[in-house]
């Protein structure tokens, strides 16, 4: 059982090796008795004799076997050749290994200064040399610590001047400037912290990007699609690419100051994000709506209503979207739904009792004589039409300047065509729609499929595309139900 010390066997062979490795021979034989010193020299065989390892493992037998097994080897064919210079050195550099003090191992390790007396041999000078350079650099490690700090410390202290509430603010341009020549300094130091680096940087980047990107602005954004339908076109809305812009000043934060670990700061992020996911979304939705409010020479001709309409609901149903713009792009889905299959027209023409004969008479046409004396209007200008004009209200009619009398027997006066009742019927019914669920286009598809065939036979109305219409939409319905399947605006 050996005990060997660690600054007399291990480490001086591992510091003889980083200082000057010398070739391999083949050292003397040891006695029986010092078994530390044996062991010194099995290592520094092992190690040094490494290029010749044949005469390594002999020697290394040799010295086990306590000297008194003779191995016999045949030098005139298996000895190796080589400079005598070369061997001696390695055995002196051996010996020098061996001879090192352990007070002189030791301030290598613990980065102390070498004791004067203990630099006997090269070794022994590169190795206090080795030392002394380890000691200043811990030295200097020592003062870049204390310099991080000091600087750390001001970092902190203008941080606290540029908060207010907890949120960085615009500071006075001294301020600002402190700070920045504070982490340039900083920054260079061998010692830092990248987290503080990194975080007061994304600090000190919010008061402008707040400024030029506001969320007022954004909020005033969300507040005009809000209001935006197909008839309310004159809310000033920014284009697509002003919108985009301010998207892509969040986009460039994130990317600079996306990773910060820091609590002020990584709660700067995470609303960075956020306004992120509203610019840009929203710069979708602008697109969409200019396209709509387009006249239909300018529109993009790819752009179906149903295509809108799915491009919304991805954008609201994919990828963690803000409530707010949830919100916002429910209702503009719904919207551009009704836009999609509006309150159809009734047929063009009106059916005339005139004594019993029934005339077909253009509604835009038809005069509207009332009771009350007001001034007569057309049919199509008035707020009735043949489903629901009171005959109580009506004291005739007038057509190319003729008068026409109610029928005497209080019939309906006005008869509507067969294309007139199927639409009124789909009017009816899309009265009634208030998500436009699934539910909702099943029932309006029910409708028209009863009158197809009077739907489809008037080319110049738009009842010939109902059908097509709602089966796009469904498409798209089935494609995001949540989006259409609750009561939320």
């Amino acid at each position: 059982r050996l005990s060997v010390s660690p600054y007399q066997s291990t480490e001086k062979c591992a510091l003889a090796l980083s200082v000057s490795p010398p070739t391999a021979e083949a050292l003397e034989p040891c006695g029986s008795g010092d078994w530390r010193s044996l062991m010194k020299k099995i290592l520094i065989i092992l190690v040094l004799c490494s290029p010749l390892g044949w005469v390594a493992w002999v020697e290394s037998l040799r010295l086990l076997n306590d000297g008194r097994i003779p191995i016999g080897v045949d030098t005139d064919d298996d000895e190796p050749k080589g400079d005598n210079a070369a061997l001696d050195n390695a055995k002196k550099k051996a010996d020098e290994v061996l001879k090192l003090s352990d007070d002189l191992v030791r301030s290598a390790v613990t980065l102390e200064d070498p004791p004067e007396t203990s630099e006997s041999g090269i070794i022994a000078r590169e190795l206090a040399s080795v030392a002394r350079s380890r000691k200043d650099h811990r030295k200097n490690v020592e003062r870049q610590q204390d310099k991080a700090g000091d600087l750390a410390n001001e970092i902190e202290e203008n941080l606290k001047t540029l908060r207010q509430d907890g949120r960085p603010r615009d500071v006075p341009e001294d301020a600002r400037k402190a700070l920045m020549a504070n982490l340039a300094e900083y920054e260079g130091l061998e010692v830092r912290d990248t987290n503080l680096i990194d975080s007061a940087r994304a600090e000190a980047a919010w008061p402008k990007l707040d400024r030029e990107h506001s969320r007022h602005d954004l909020d005033l954004l969300y507040e005009k699609l809000d209001r935006w339908t197909p008839q309310n076109l004159d809310l000033g809305l920014q284009t697509r690419e002003s919108v985009k812009g301010h998207a892509d000043a969040y986009r460039d934060y994130l990317g600079n100051y996306g990773k910060v670990k820091r609590s002020e700061a990584a709660a700067l992020v995470r609303e960075a994000r956020e306004r992120f996911e509203l610019w840009s979304r929203g710069a979708t939705l602008v697109a969409e709506v200019k396209d709509r409010e387009a006249p239909k020479p300018n529109r993009v001709p790819a752009k179906t209503d149903a295509v809108r309409v799915r491009t919304v609901a991805e954008l609201a149903t994919t990828e963690n979207p803000p409530e707010k713009f949830v919100t916002t792009a429910r209702r503009l889905a719904r919207i551009l739904c009704g836009d999609m299959l509006p309150e159809e027209k009734l047929d063009e023409v009106v059916a005339l009792n005139d004594g019993g004969t029934t005339r077909q008479i253009p509604r835009a046409s038809l005069g509207i004589i009332w009771k009350d004396g007001s001034a007569a209007t057309t049919l199509d200008k008035s707020r009735f039409n043949e489903f629901n004009l009171k005959v109580a209200d009506v004291n005739g009619f007038v057509y190319n300047n003729e008068s026409f009398d109610l029928p005497p027997d209080n019939a309906p006066p006005l008869t509507p065509t067969d294309y007139s009742k199927a639409v009124n019927a789909f009017n009816e019914e899309r009265a009634r729609v208030k998500r436009w669920s699934d539910e909702d286009l099943a029932r309006l598809r029910a409708v028209c499929d009863q009158h197809r065939d009077v739907l489809g036979g008037n080319p110049k109305s738009g009842g010939k595309t109902l059908i097509d219409r709602i089966d796009a939409l469904t498409d798209v319905v089935h494609r995001y139900p949540a989006l259409f399947s609750n009561d939320s605006n």
